[in-house]
């Protein structure tokens, strides 16, 4: 947490993208901890930046703006607020770059998370689907070590198609 704090007081005032990952890092210390209040309070530094920036700049952060999003999810499922988690975690989704520059770790992390929010509010079919596409992301990626820790993941709930 200290690195992080350091950081930030490095950081000019115009680079909103490296603030962003800084508070965005700092929340998920904080959460990994159990300090929700503090991790609370660093996402909200976090999306108040983001909601600042004019759209242009935003859409050119969207990686970091996903990410942000999936620790914000990761945030409300842990005080268990499944449905603001379920919000921000197809937020996340619906930001994440063209196919053809997509980070195939974090789709896997967001739709493990979407899957996870789905069984706290009792939706089936919705954690279904993410599972199929927690699959899919990580057999397109062409990453055995993603592919290997998928399949261990997916293997006690759909062990015949893993």
């Amino acid at each position: 947490m200290q690195l992080l704090q350091l950081a930030l007081g490095d950081v000019e005032k115009h680079q909103y993208e490296l603030t962003v990952e800084i508070f965005t890092e700092m929340g998920a210390t904080w959460l990994a901890q159990g300090e929700h209040i503090n991790a609370s309070e660093c996402f909200e530094r976090a999306r108040g930046i983001i909601h600042r920036l004019p759209r242009d700049v935003q859409l050119s952060m969207a990686r970091v703006i996903a990410h942000t999003n999936r620790h914000r999810a990761e945030m409300y499922l842990a005080v268990e607020d499944p449905q603001r988690a379920m919000e921000r975690v197809t937020e996340a989704i619906g930001i994440l770059p063209a196919p053809e520059v997509t980070d195939y770790h974090e789709m896997v992390e967001l739709q493990m998370l979407r899957s996870r929010c789905a069984d706290a509010l009792s939706l089936e079919e919705e954690s279904t689907n993410a599972k199929m596409l927690v699959y899919a992301a990580a057999e397109f990626s062409k990453d055995a070590k993603l592919q290997d820790d998928v399949k261990q993941y997916l293997a006690p709930v759909m062990p015949e198609e893993v």
